[in-house]
């Protein structure tokens, strides 16, 4: 491997071995995977329009009904892949701007 490859890759690695990321992949996973399931049936070509409009609204009411906890599932799921993986599970820390020529980071009120 090249130098420039082995760096790509190690970076690529950094990316995906993130907390962020794996939210984002069991979020976009449960979704998917229900669009999917009606996206299959949907293209058989047996259907009928009355059967379509059927999946498409039952698709609907069961994001609706997993909205709310949707979010939270995939924070816990990958929390729990997190811990078995060794990936650190951190938040990133915001500072304070800071005006020129301040120099403590949290000038409180006085």
């Amino acid at each position: 491997m090249t130098p420039e490859t082995r760096s790509g890759a190690q970076q690529l690695q950094a990316c995906v071995l993130n907390f962020n990321f794996i939210v984002l992949l069991q979020f976009w996973n449960a979704v998917l995977g229900k669009i999917d399931r009606v996206q299959k049936r949907l293209q058989d070509p047996t259907m009928n329009f009355k059967e379509t409009a059927t999946d498409i609204e039952s698709l609907e009411q069961e994001f609706v009904t997993l909205r709310d906890g949707l979010s939270q599932a995939a924070v816990e799921n990958s929390k729990t892949k997190c811990s078995t993986w060794g990936i650190e599970v951190d938040r990133r820390i915001r500072r304070r701007k800071r005006m020129p020529r301040e120099l403590a980071r949290d000038a409180g009120l006085l």
